[in-house]
């Protein structure tokens, strides 16, 4: 007899064969369902997994899997803090990189009366990756103003976007009122396409009151990301910058290397051109000198650190 799905087992309920959480859910994966349930509920995950292709509906699940898990981890943050986090470290790498390529240029340029351009083109902020291309331009602004200030608390005097949103009367003591003021209809309806209104107050909820605005946020756009890529939500986006962090890394210390090279260069015609302007100077015609260039040590002992991107200039 075959195992309950982890779902099924969950919910101690016999599994079907044509168990529509099965394939997401096996038995090893109890814990996966636990926090999926918790973060999202089973009726909200099973209606946007629903709405996916078949073919994508397992990478979906595997994103909502990622997001619950950071949001159990992180409970007022979630994935969000990550992908905020993730878009200044990648921004401040972008500035960094323009500035290096720069002096890449400028290296170029001097060496270039002597030996052949080393560096490749220069790049310029225009053909660098673009590093938030892959957020749509609402969820950007939320993303940049994420942790910079919290929402505003509206008046009771007119319906919160949630009572709005659900066409009823809005109390005063009306529970979704602080987080959903009347131009936030539109985020409070995809919060609860996503987690469930009765989820997101539960969520908000279980951080202490100072904390609680921004659990919201968070909440609002890991809801907005997951309504713009059913797919992959914000963990699509939280995994494609990572990837561009790490390429970002890897090209800045290219540069950087070179840079070194440029510098070396530079120290080493500088030497031999002094040196030839002495030996005009002082030496009988004909004569020739073989004083050795001077090269600080410690840009030696940077430079044989790593492999050289240009070998025939390694120093011995």
């Amino acid at each position: 007899m075959a195992k309950s799905c982890a779902a099924c087992a969950y919910q101690k309920k016999r599994c079907s064969p044509q168990c529509p959480l099965a394939p997401f859910f096996p038995p090893h994966r109890r814990e996966d369902f636990e926090i999926v349930a918790q973060v999202f509920s089973v009726s909200n995950f099973k209606q946007l997994i629903g709405s996916v292709e078949p073919h994508q509906q397992v990478l979906a699940a595997e994103s909502f899997i990622t997001e619950a898990k950071a949001r159990i981890a992180d409970p007022v943050r979630g994935l969000t803090g990550t992908v905020h986090n993730l878009s200044r470290q990648l921004d401040n790498l972008r500035s960094e990189l323009v500035s290096l390529q720069k002096q890449t240029e400028l290296h170029s340029r001097v060496n270039s009366q002597h030996h052949k351009k080393l560096s490749s083109d220069p790049v310029d902020a225009h053909t660098l990756p673009a590093v938030l291309a892959v957020v749509p331009p609402m969820l950007l602004q939320q993303l940049d103003s994420f942790c910079d200030s919290l929402i505003p608390v509206p008046s009771n005097k007119k319906a919160c976007g949630a009572c709005k949103h659900q066409k009823k009367k809005c109390p005063p003591q009306c529970p979704f009122a602080p987080f959903f003021p009347l131009n936030k209809i539109y985020d409070f309806e995809n919060v609860g396409k996503v987690f469930g209104a009765a989820n997101f107050l539960k969520l908000v909820k279980s951080v202490d009151e100072p904390e609680q605005h921004l659990v919201a946020e968070s909440m609002m756009i890991e809801a907005a990301a997951r309504i713009s890529d059913l797919v992959h939500g914000l963990a699509g986006i939280s995994e494609t910058l990572s990837q561009q962090l790490e390429d970002l890394t890897s090209e800045l210390a290219s540069v950087n290397q070179q840079n070194r090279f440029h510098l070396l260069r530079s120290i080493v015609q500088k030497n031999k051109s002094q040196e030839k302007r002495k030996n005009q100077i002082t030496s009988p015609k004909g004569a020739s000198s073989s004083a050795p260039v001077v090269v600080p040590s410690r840009l030696i002992l940077d430079l044989n650190k790593s492999p050289s991107p240009l070998p025939y200039l390694k120093i011995q």
